[in-house]
Protein backbone atom coordinates (compact mmCIF):
# COMPACT_ATOMS: atom_id res chain seq x y z
CA UNK A 1 0.00 0.00 0.00
CA UNK A 2 1.27 3.52 -0.87
CA UNK A 3 1.63 6.03 1.94
CA UNK A 4 2.62 9.55 0.96
CA UNK A 5 5.52 11.08 2.82
CA UNK A 6 4.75 13.72 5.41
CA UNK A 7 6.63 16.33 3.42
CA UNK A 8 4.36 15.87 0.41
CA UNK A 9 1.26 16.10 2.62
CA UNK A 10 2.48 19.30 4.27
CA UNK A 11 3.47 20.98 1.03
CA UNK A 12 0.17 20.07 -0.61
CA UNK A 13 -1.94 21.34 2.30
CA UNK A 14 -0.15 24.67 2.69
CA UNK A 15 -1.62 27.69 1.00
CA UNK A 16 0.78 29.52 -1.26
CA UNK A 17 1.96 32.76 0.27
CA UNK A 18 1.04 35.81 -1.74
CA UNK A 19 4.03 37.96 -2.42
CA UNK A 20 1.87 40.80 -3.70
CA UNK A 21 -0.50 42.30 -1.16
CA UNK A 22 -3.68 44.05 -2.31
CA UNK A 23 -2.97 47.79 -2.76
CA UNK A 24 0.43 47.45 -1.02
CA UNK A 25 2.46 45.43 -3.51
CA UNK A 26 5.58 43.48 -2.52
CA UNK A 27 6.47 43.16 1.17
CA UNK A 28 9.78 44.05 2.86
CA UNK A 29 11.56 42.26 5.73
CA UNK A 30 12.62 45.53 7.37
CA UNK A 31 12.48 49.28 7.10
CA UNK A 32 15.48 50.66 5.24
CA UNK A 33 16.58 53.99 3.90
CA UNK A 34 17.74 57.34 5.12
CA UNK A 35 14.32 58.87 5.71
CA UNK A 36 11.87 58.33 8.53
CA UNK A 37 9.43 55.47 7.78
CA UNK A 38 6.41 56.12 5.59
CA UNK A 39 2.95 54.56 5.84
CA UNK A 40 3.87 52.25 2.97
CA UNK A 41 7.06 51.12 4.69
CA UNK A 42 5.11 50.27 7.83
CA UNK A 43 2.50 48.23 5.96
CA UNK A 44 5.07 46.33 3.88
CA UNK A 45 7.01 45.22 6.96
CA UNK A 46 3.81 44.46 8.86
CA UNK A 47 2.64 42.13 6.08
CA UNK A 48 6.06 40.53 5.79
CA UNK A 49 5.79 39.56 9.47
CA UNK A 50 2.21 38.36 9.01
CA UNK A 51 2.67 36.37 5.81
CA UNK A 52 6.25 35.11 5.89
CA UNK A 53 7.14 35.01 9.58
CA UNK A 54 3.59 33.81 10.35
CA UNK A 55 3.25 36.10 13.35
CA UNK A 56 -0.09 37.08 14.81
CA UNK A 57 -1.21 40.66 14.24
CA UNK A 58 -0.31 41.89 17.74
CA UNK A 59 3.18 40.38 17.59
CA UNK A 60 3.78 41.82 14.15
CA UNK A 61 2.52 45.25 15.23
CA UNK A 62 4.83 45.21 18.24
CA UNK A 63 7.89 44.33 16.13
CA UNK A 64 7.11 47.02 13.58
CA UNK A 65 6.55 49.59 16.34
CA UNK A 66 9.94 48.79 17.86
CA UNK A 67 11.62 49.06 14.46
CA UNK A 68 9.97 52.43 13.80
CA UNK A 69 11.02 53.74 17.21
CA UNK A 70 14.65 52.82 16.44
CA UNK A 71 14.52 54.96 13.28
CA UNK A 72 13.08 57.92 15.17
CA UNK A 73 15.70 57.57 17.92
CA UNK A 74 18.46 57.63 15.31
CA UNK A 75 17.00 60.93 14.15
CA UNK A 76 16.94 62.12 17.79
CA UNK A 77 13.25 62.98 17.63
CA UNK A 78 11.06 62.42 20.72
CA UNK A 79 8.26 59.91 20.07
CA UNK A 80 4.84 59.08 21.40
CA UNK A 81 4.23 56.27 23.87
CA UNK A 82 4.67 52.81 22.30
CA UNK A 83 1.00 51.95 22.98
CA UNK A 84 -0.12 54.89 20.84
CA UNK A 85 2.25 53.83 18.08
CA UNK A 86 0.88 50.28 18.11
CA UNK A 87 -2.68 51.62 17.95
CA UNK A 88 -1.75 53.79 14.98
CA UNK A 89 -0.31 50.77 13.15
CA UNK A 90 -3.44 48.73 13.93
CA UNK A 91 -5.67 51.53 12.58
CA UNK A 92 -3.64 51.61 9.37
CA UNK A 93 -4.04 47.83 9.04
CA UNK A 94 -7.79 48.07 9.76
CA UNK A 95 -8.16 50.70 7.03
CA UNK A 96 -6.43 48.34 4.60
CA UNK A 97 -8.64 45.42 5.74
CA UNK A 98 -11.84 47.41 5.18
CA UNK A 99 -10.73 48.26 1.64
CA UNK A 100 -9.59 44.70 0.97
CA UNK A 101 -12.99 43.28 1.99
CA UNK A 102 -14.55 45.16 -0.88
CA UNK A 103 -11.72 44.82 -3.39
CA UNK A 104 -14.06 43.55 -6.12
CA UNK A 105 -16.38 46.53 -5.90
CA UNK A 106 -16.28 48.71 -8.96
CA UNK A 107 -18.03 51.78 -7.60
CA UNK A 108 -16.40 55.15 -8.12
CA UNK A 109 -16.50 55.86 -4.38
CA UNK A 110 -14.62 52.68 -3.52
CA UNK A 111 -11.96 53.35 -6.17
CA UNK A 112 -11.56 56.88 -4.82
CA UNK A 113 -11.06 55.52 -1.28
CA UNK A 114 -8.43 53.08 -2.59
CA UNK A 115 -6.61 55.91 -4.39
CA UNK A 116 -6.62 58.11 -1.29
CA UNK A 117 -5.24 55.19 0.73
CA UNK A 118 -2.46 54.36 -1.74
CA UNK A 119 -1.57 58.04 -2.12
CA UNK A 120 -0.85 58.14 1.63
CA UNK A 121 1.90 55.49 1.30
CA UNK A 122 4.62 58.08 0.74
CA UNK A 123 3.49 60.21 3.68
CA UNK A 124 5.43 60.13 6.92
CA UNK A 125 4.24 57.62 9.52
CA UNK A 126 4.37 60.38 12.10
CA UNK A 127 4.92 59.21 15.67
CA UNK A 128 6.55 62.39 16.94
CA UNK A 129 5.75 63.50 20.46
CA UNK A 130 3.05 66.16 20.58
CA UNK A 131 5.63 68.76 21.66
CA UNK A 132 8.55 67.33 19.70
CA UNK A 133 9.56 70.62 18.10
CA UNK A 134 9.72 72.32 21.50
CA UNK A 135 11.56 69.41 23.13
CA UNK A 136 14.24 69.21 20.44
CA UNK A 137 17.27 71.36 21.18
CA UNK A 138 19.10 71.18 17.85
CA UNK A 139 17.66 73.39 15.12
CA UNK A 140 18.91 71.06 12.37
CA UNK A 141 16.87 68.20 13.87
CA UNK A 142 13.76 70.40 14.01
CA UNK A 143 14.18 71.31 10.35
CA UNK A 144 14.62 67.64 9.44
CA UNK A 145 11.30 66.76 11.11
CA UNK A 146 9.50 69.67 9.43
CA UNK A 147 10.88 68.61 6.04
CA UNK A 148 9.92 64.97 6.58
CA UNK A 149 6.35 66.06 7.26
CA UNK A 150 6.17 67.91 3.93
CA UNK A 151 4.96 66.25 0.74
CA UNK A 152 7.84 64.31 -0.79
CA UNK A 153 9.57 63.99 2.62
CA UNK A 154 12.54 66.19 1.76
CA UNK A 155 15.90 65.49 3.40
CA UNK A 156 17.59 62.41 4.77
CA UNK A 157 19.57 61.17 7.73
CA UNK A 158 23.28 60.81 7.20
CA UNK A 159 26.02 59.34 9.36
CA UNK A 160 26.74 60.11 12.98
CA UNK A 161 27.12 63.77 13.88
CA UNK A 162 30.70 63.53 15.16
CA UNK A 163 30.76 66.99 16.71
CA UNK A 164 27.61 66.30 18.72
CA UNK A 165 28.81 62.80 19.65
CA UNK A 166 32.07 64.31 20.91
CA UNK A 167 30.25 66.91 22.99
CA UNK A 168 27.99 64.24 24.50
CA UNK A 169 30.99 62.01 25.31
CA UNK A 170 32.82 64.91 27.01
CA UNK A 171 29.69 65.82 28.96
CA UNK A 172 29.34 62.22 30.14
CA UNK A 173 32.99 62.11 31.26
CA UNK A 174 32.57 65.42 33.14
CA UNK A 175 29.44 64.14 34.86
CA UNK A 176 31.21 60.95 35.91
CA UNK A 177 34.18 62.93 37.27
CA UNK A 178 31.80 65.19 39.20
CA UNK A 179 30.08 62.15 40.66
CA UNK A 180 33.42 60.66 41.76
CA UNK A 181 34.45 64.00 43.33
CA UNK A 182 31.18 64.22 45.26
CA UNK A 183 31.51 60.65 46.53
CA UNK A 184 35.12 61.24 47.52
CA UNK A 185 34.18 64.46 49.32
CA UNK A 186 31.30 62.73 51.04
CA UNK A 187 33.56 59.89 52.20
CA UNK A 188 36.17 62.34 53.50
CA UNK A 189 33.55 64.33 55.42
CA UNK A 190 32.00 61.24 56.98
CA UNK A 191 35.44 59.86 57.95
CA UNK A 192 36.41 62.94 60.00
Amino acid sequence: MYAPSTSSINSASRKPLRKQIFLIGPVKPQITGSKLPSNGDVLKVLFYNLRFCLLMINDSVQLVAQEIILFWRKARIPTQNEDKIRNKIKKLHEKWASLQKNEHKVSETHRLQENVFTDSFNELFDIAHQNALELMKIEEDREFLKNQRKEGRVGSMIGVDRVLAGKEARKKVCMEREKVRKEKSKNENSGE
